[in-house]
């Protein structure tokens, strides 16, 4: 009810029951116009008004607190309450989501209490934003050394680390691994030998069967930090050519 019905024609709605509501007034409301116009706006939404008559005085007083900068105090303090449990619900729910999306690496990493739930959320929120493997943002995030990750997966897959920055890898095993698939799988290609290319990865689970299948070759890895990845793809691959490096030649 708008504070200027209630102080002018002292009146406050006090509870509701089923479909009526129950307004407290300091005299009977008879006929008079606002109460007459109160009982059809009601009305008109579906419910019913009941009239009690109540002290003159204490409606005063009621009537001045539930308008007061009191009681709008306290409803905004509980409507604050309200949205900032609703927005921790909300969290609640996200990171479940993002929990439950978790790729099989993270899960491993979880298991052996490498890395903390919350910190593997929130490098999957990072990842999800930047475009990058969760690696990649566990690492950034400083969640894990780049070194200590790549040693953990050596362990957990069986399989050696290496250092591809380190070697010069030969010309078939560049072209058998273009320098785009190399980057996106995060990975750099060593040596080709009897149809079997040897590579140097940073995620073993996801990216054996990814060579497998986008370079039709048998894949041996080992793992490496994404530095070092990088860093060797730099080092091995002609210069990608972009648009402004590209000259055109004048007509003649």
């Amino acid at each position: 009810m708008p504070e200027l019905i209630a102080k002018s024609l002292g009146c406050l709605p006090i509870y509701r029951v089923g479909r009526v509501v129950v307004v407290a007034v300091s005299q009977e409301p008879g006929d008079h116009p606002g109460f007459r116009m109160m009982r059809k706006s009601i009305s008109q939404a579906g419910w019913h008004a009941e009239f009690r008559v109540a002290d003159a005085e204490e409606l005063r007083r009621a009537i001045g607190w539930a308008y007061g900068p009191e009681r709008k105090a306290e409803e905004a303090r509980r409507c604050a309450a309200q949205a900032e449990w609703e927005a921790e619900q909300g969290r609640i729910g996200e990171d479940i989501r993002v929990r439950q999306s978790l790729p099989r690496v993270a899960e491993l990493l979880l298991r052996d209490g490498v890395v903390e739930e919350g910190e593997m959320i929130a490098a999957a929120r990072a990842a999800k934003s930047s475009g990058e493997s969760i690696l990649s943002s566990l690492v950034r995030l400083g969640f894990i050394g780049d070194d200590d990750l790549a040693g953990y997966l050596a362990r957990n897959y069986g399989v050696p680390v290496s250092r591809p920055d380190e070697v010069a890898p030969s010309t078939a095993a560049l072209a058998a691994l273009p320098r785009d698939l190399a980057e996106s799988i995060v990975c750099c290609p060593l040596d080709l030998v009897d149809g079997q290319l040897h590579v140097a990865v940073l995620d073993p689970s996801e990216s054996y069967f990814r060579l497998c299948m986008l370079t039709e070759s048998q894949a041996e890895v080992t793992v490496a930090t994404e530095a070092r990845i990088r860093k060797a793809i730099e080092r091995s691959y002609p210069a990608p050519i972009t648009p402004s490096a590209r000259t055109v030649s004048s007509p003649r």
